[in-house]
C-alpha cells in the first residue's frame, strides 16, 4: 500500500526516520552481513567490484575486491583486494591490500598468502553498540532537507517498507562527504559534480535494513560516470560467520601482532 502522499514534507520526514532507525539498529544488532555488487562505468569503461561487509559480536571484517579495467592490452584501472579487520579490543582497524585478484564462478578471491602491498592502521568503523551511534549505510546525507522526492510504499504480504529517494544534488549537504573524496581522488575529478543520486531502500517492519541500492552519476568536464551499487543484507548466523571469510585467521593474527608491537614500542619510548 502507498503511504499517505498528501503531505510531501511529512513523507520526507517519515522516510528519514525509517532510514535513521535502520542505521541505529544496524550498529546495535549483534550480527549483520552485507553483500554488495558495484558496477562503475566511467566514460564507457566498466569496472566491477564485489564487497562483503560482516560484523559479528566484537568483530568486524570487510573484503573489497575489484576487477581491473582494460582498454585493449592497457590497464586503465588496476585490480585490488582489500581487507579491513576491526575488533572492539583494538583501538584502530587493521588494513591489508593486494594488487591481484582471481575470479572463479563470479566469486572474487585473492591469494592472501602473498606479502601484502599495503598494511596500515585505519580509523575503526562504527559497528558495535558500545560505540557512539554514528553508523550510516551511505556517506550521502539522507535528511528531510536533502531529499528532493520520495516514493514510499509498504509490502503488507512480506512485511517491509520500500522507498525510492531522489536526493538533491544542488544541496551541498547531500554530497558533503562523497564529493570531497571524489574531487581528491585524481586530477581529472577536481571539478567533479554529481548530476543524479537515487537511493532505493528496503526496510523490514522490525526496522532493520533489507537492501540498499544506490544509482549515482557525476561529471567532470568530458568525463562522466555512473555508479550502480547494490547491497543485500542478511542477519543469518551462517552468513555472518566471519571465520569463514577469506584470510580471516591471517588478518586477525596480524592485527593483534601489530597492536602488540605498537604497545611495546610505546613502552620503550616511555622509558627513554
Amino acid at each position: 500500500m502507498p503511504a499517505d502522499t498528501s503531505d510531501t514534507e511529512a513523507l520526507k520526514d517519515l522516510a528519514y526516520r525509517l532510514y535513521a532507525k535502520a542505521n541505529e539498529l544496524a550498529q546495535k544488532c549483534p550480527r549483520r552481513a552485507a553483500i554488495s555488487i558495484c558496477l562503475v562505468e566511467t566514460t564507457g569503461l566498466p569496472v566491477v567490484g564485489q564487497i562483503t561487509d560482516v560484523k559479528n559480536g566484537d568483530e568486524y571484517y570487510k573484503l573489497d575486491y575489484q576487477e581491473p579495467a582494460m582498454i585493449g592490452p592497457i590497464t586503465a584501472s588496476p585490480a585490488h583486494a582489500k581487507a579491513t579487520y576491526a575488533n572492539i579490543a583494538l583501538p584502530d582497524a587493521y588494513y591489508m591490500q593486494l594488487g591481484e585478484i582471481q575470479v572463479n564462478d563470479d566469486k572474487f578471491t585473492a591469494d592472501w598468502t602473498k606479502e601484502p602491498d599495503v598494511t596500515e592502521w585505519q580509523t575503526i568503523p562504527y559497528f558495535h553498540p558500545s560505540q557512539e551511534l554514528l553508523f550510516q549505510q551511505t556517506d550521502m546525507w539522507i535528511l528531510p532537507e536533502t531529499i528532493k522526492s520520495v516514493t514510499l510504499t509498504h509490502n503488507d504480504e512480506e512485511g517491509y517498507w520500500y522507498m525510492v529517494l531522489e536526493l538533491d544534488v544542488k544541496n551541498e549537504k547531500t554530497t558533503e562527504i562523497t564529493l570531497a573524496k571524489l574531487r581528491s581522488s585524481s586530477d581529472t575529478t577536481k571539478k567533479a559534480k554529481y548530476t543524479s543520486i537515487v537511493e532505493t531502500i528496503e526496510i523490514w517492519d522490525n526496522g532493520m535494513f533489507k537492501s540498499f541500492m544506490s544509482m549515482d552519476e557525476w561529471k567532470a568536464g568530458i568525463i562522466s560516470s555512473k555508479i550502480d551499487y547494490r547491497t543485500y543484507i542478511s542477519y543469518d548466523a551462517d552468513a555472518c560467520d566471519v571465520t569463514k571469510m577469506d584470510n580471516y585467521a591471517g588478518i586477525r593474527a596480524a592485527a593483534f601482532a601489530a597492536q602488540e608491537q605498537r604497545e611495546q614500542e610505546g613502552e620503550e619510548q616511555g622509558q627513554e
